[in-house]
């Protein structure tokens, strides 16, 4: 899980980002956009704390509201990682014997996805919506999975247009899942690809 200063930072790093020069390159356009994501996570599962690799995939269409800002809404897939580690044990007749085991959630998305174009070839992305979490333990025999729950993300950053199609941005994301009588709490911060057509 994130310190407050580590969280302190990153709203830093936003700010400053966003305090460059207001005037966009170009007017904001209407259109599809399809978007894939990676990054590290910080979970917090209860009294577990693990580290891992999260990603996302997605697509979805904006509509220009401003010459300088878009919204729209988005679907999508995300794999939030292994969001705790154990060890089980198998018991055969020979004896019995240990495995490790990882707790890891992943499941569709979806929400609200907004662009403040706020420089020459530099914007503002933020995204928020319900997310479901299919728990699961791996690997076998344990492969089945153990529960199923809808939580919320919401998400900022900062990115670059590579021409009137790509663009790359750094961004950081919250997702929260409820689990029994917990709850899953995921820090991410990774970078994004997005395609507009």
């Amino acid at each position: 899980m994130l310190s407050l200063s580590s969280h302190a930072f990153a709203a830093s790093a936003m700010a400053a980002a966003c305090a460059l020069a207001m005037s966009p390159v170009r007017a904001a356009e209407s259109g599809a956009f399809v978007a894939g994501g990676i990054g590290h996570a910080w979970n917090d599962a209860g009294p577990e704390q693990v580290d891992t690799t999260a990603w996302r995939i997605g697509a979805g269409y904006r509509w220009a509201i401003t010459p300088a800002v878009a919204i729209g809404f988005e679907v999508g897939y995300a794999d939030l990682g292994t969001l705790a580690r154990g060890t089980g044990t198998l018991v055969t007749p020979n004896g019995s014997s240990s495995y490790p085991i990882a707790f890891r959630a992943k499941g569709p998305a979806l929400g609200l996805d907004a662009r403040f174009d706020i420089a020459p070839a530099w914007f503002v992305g933020a995204r928020v919506g319900v997310q479901r979490a299919n728990f699961s333990l791996r690997p076998s025999p344990t492969v089945m999975p153990i529960d199923d729950e809808t939580g919320w993300y919401a998400g900022v950053g900062i990115g670059h247009d590579f021409g009137r199609a790509w663009s790359l941005a750094l961004g950081y994301d919250r997702v929260q899942v409820d689990f029994g009588n917990g709850d899953v709490d995921s820090d991410q911060l990774g970078v994004q690809a997005e395609y507009r057509f």
